[in-house]
């Protein structure tokens, strides 16, 4: 037979499961993050720097490209303003 927890002891447990899903949010919320910047910059690579994906294709032709310098700063410039719009809405 068990004995009784103490209040102290039920305390500690109550405690370390809230921790335990703050963890978890906090995790999820990271991904959810990741996933977001990892859309943003792929979208900045197609729609500005006109690649067809940021996957390595092991392929000299497939994963070098020339790119002007003009259109490298508008995709950097592009990429700070979404990064400061996104920081302005949280």
């Amino acid at each position: 037979m068990n004995a009784p927890r103490t209040k102290a002891a039920l305390i500690a447990e109550h405690n370390a499961q809230v921790a335990e899903r703050a963890r978890a949010r906090k995790t999820r919320r990271l991904a959810d993050e990741a996933a977001k910047a990892d859309a943003a910059v792929t979208k900045v690579a197609h729609d500005i720097l006109r690649l067809d994906t940021l996957e390595t294709r092991n392929s000299d032709s497939l994963d070098f490209h020339e790119v002007a310098v003009w259109t490298i700063r508008e995709a950097l410039i592009t990429a700070f303003n979404m990064g400061v719009a996104h920081a302005n809405t949280r």
